[in-house]
């Protein structure tokens, strides 16, 4: 059933482009840069002025354009040439390729082992919202509006270290007659009186943990945080085949509430993904509580976790609570059309998201995530930009007056950074680096190393335009390591591979009779622009505009999504 449905959606898009293609007319070949979908939503950005109906119209036609280059994506070949000129991101395997082993590859990958032995409310989990809803996966009524156009495997590769899964107990083409039908799936929709309004021929649960299994085998030193909107109406029989489908895909990486022990919170005052290496597993998995052994996989998420999707005004100085620092604090963003429609909607600018993540956010949260999001860089509170080298060797870590960490010899005689019972710090002296947990033994303290974005502005309020020493340092192998050789609390850890086994590009795992399909991206940005569309900008306003208007006459439900 599922392959004949691949079938008929391979149908349905190649006629979709021909039929676009030859009704509107391409741009001219002789054009420098012809419009495109990007241009349409800049050119749309004066009338969201308009009460009402202005933002709902530039929505349109920015999920038109989504929706079209999802649709372009699925034709092979044309990713790289075509689709870029429809949304104005480029969503590729080259893409994906491109920035493994890149710097900034190499800068979170380097930045996640920070945090590896503080309480999870000291940790940054950037993560993706409704992480399945994916153009990168067979269509269904859900990826009509998707959250994401990239696999969970692309995302993880990017630096995310949550997804989250909304899973509902719905007919299904492989649901047992036993359940009426029903299975456990992915779906972004909405429990209505016991019918899943959105759920069509959604993704099986299984599918999407097999996936994450594959990416958990190939990482085996990184902890993820597995967030399940649990949808399943308290049935026992739908908590019973999730409960079996988790122990089939990811058991063996789950670190579990107390056996037997009923619902309980996750510790997250407490346990740090240290802990969770340590035991030798990988996966901590939130959601609510439920029956049938629900609990027995599953930590209740509250009280320890706070969330809000109203962000695209976040400031720190407006947000920043008692919640930070005891609980873990989720901001995400909603850029479906159908929340727009609704009243709600919202984004994370570049700047907003760095903002997050030096204020101590823990779970900044994207949409349209892709491998050239210009988001991501916004994620890096540590190193310089190129910093460090990949062929560093022998260095030592300092921190600078733009709050970045950068690679330096030992030798130099720096301030340093201590770390004490009153907080940060800073020796009057300037000492080499092998002489300075000496030189914070006199204040009291040890040399330190900033564990997240807040706290690494307090450091810089006490160091002020000083460079200081960190306890951060290369060992005889070139691995950075925190603490450093010869200093306190010591814990050796791998530096990232230029490649990494086992990491996938541009779409899920194969599977099975399922051939990997192609997604990615966030907001729409500028991309150089091919002369060979088939598709005509105009096409996404013409097909959306009339829904706005219906959606705005007529009476809306909209739920937490």
């Amino acid at each position: 059933m599922r392959t004949s449905i691949r079938a008929a959606g391979t149908v349905l898009t190649a006629v979709t482009l021909a039929l676009a293609g030859a009704v509107l007319p391409a741009p001219a070949a002789a054009q420098e840069a012809p419009p495109s979908g990007a241009d349409a939503v800049a050119a749309c950005e004066p009338l969201t002025a308009v009460p009402e109906l202005g933002r709902r119209a530039c929505k349109s036609v920015e999920a038109g354009a989504w929706l079209a280059a999802g649709t372009c994506r699925r034709i092979p070949g044309t990713e790289e040439e075509v689709c870029p000129r429809i949304d104005g991101r480029r969503v590729s395997e080259t893409a994906m390729a491109e920035h493994d082993g890149s710097w900034l590859d190499r800068a979170l990958t380097l930045q996640h082992r920070l945090d590896r032995d503080v309480p999870l409310v000291d940790a940054l989990l950037p993560h993706t919202h409704n992480s399945a809803n994916s153009t990168a996966y067979d269509p269904s009524l859900s990826t009509l509006d998707a959250n994401q156009v990239v696999s969970v495997t692309d995302q993880l590769d990017l630096g995310m270290r949550a997804i989250e899964l909304d899973i509902h107990w719905a007919p299904h083409p492989e649901g047992d007659p036993a359940n009426g039908f029903r299975k456990v799936v992915q779906c972004h929709g909405q429990s209505v009186a016991g019918v899943h309004a959105g759920c069509s021929v959604d993704q099986p649960l299984g599918d999407r943990l097999a996936e994450l299994a594959a990416w958990l085998d190939a990482n085996p030193d990184e902890v993820v945080l597995l967030y399940l909107e649990n949808v399943l109406d308290d049935d026992p029989a739908a908590h019973a085949e999730a409960v079996a489908v988790l122990e089939e895909h990811v058991g063996r990486f789950v670190h579990r509430p107390e056996a037997g022990a009923g619902c309980q919170a996750l510790p997250a005052q407490t346990l740090s993904k240290g802990d969770v290496l340590a035991a030798g597993e990988q996966l901590l998995i939130v959601g609510n509580c439920g029956p049938s052994g629900w609990t027995d996989l599953v930590f209740d998420r509250y009280p320890h976790w706070t969330e809000s999707g109203s962000t695209t005004d976040y400031s720190c100085e407006a947000d920043r609570s008692a919640d930070y620092g005891t609980k873990l604090v989720r901001r995400y963003e909603d850029s479906t059309w159908l929340s727009t429609m609704a009243g709600g909607g919202s984004y994370i600018a570049p700047e907003v998201m760095a903002d997050m993540v030096a204020c101590g956010v823990n779970l900044p949260g994207f949409d349209q995530l892709h491998a050239e999001d210009p988001r991501l860089p916004s994620l890096v509170w540590s190193w310089r930009a190129e910093e460090p080298a990949a062929d560093a060797s022998g260095r030592c870590a300092a921190q600078g007056a733009d709050h970045r960490f950068f690679a330096e010899d030992c030798a130099r005689a720096l301030p340093v950074a201590c770390r004490t019972a009153g907080g940060w710090a800073v020796t009057a002296d300037a000492v080499a680096w092998a002489q300075a947990d000496a030189a914070c033994a006199g204040l009291g303290g040890a040399a330190g190393t900033p564990v997240n974005g807040w706290d690494n502005g307090r450091l810089r309020a006490v160091a002020g335009d000083a460079d200081v020493w960190l306890a951060y340092a290369q060992d005889a192998e070139g691995t950075w390591v925190v603490g450093g050789p010869g200093l306190p609390d010591v814990e050796p850890e791998p530096e990232p591979e230029p490649d990494r086994p086992g990491r996938g590009h541009g779409g899920k795992p194969a599977e099975p009779g399922r051939p990997g399909t192609v997604g990615g991206s966030a907001a729409l940005a500028t991309t150089p622009a091919s002369t060979s569309s088939p598709l005509h900008p105009a096409l996404p306003l013409a097909l959306l505009l009339p829904l706005t208007v219906l959606a705005y006459v007529f009476p809306r439900m909209r739920g937490d999504r």
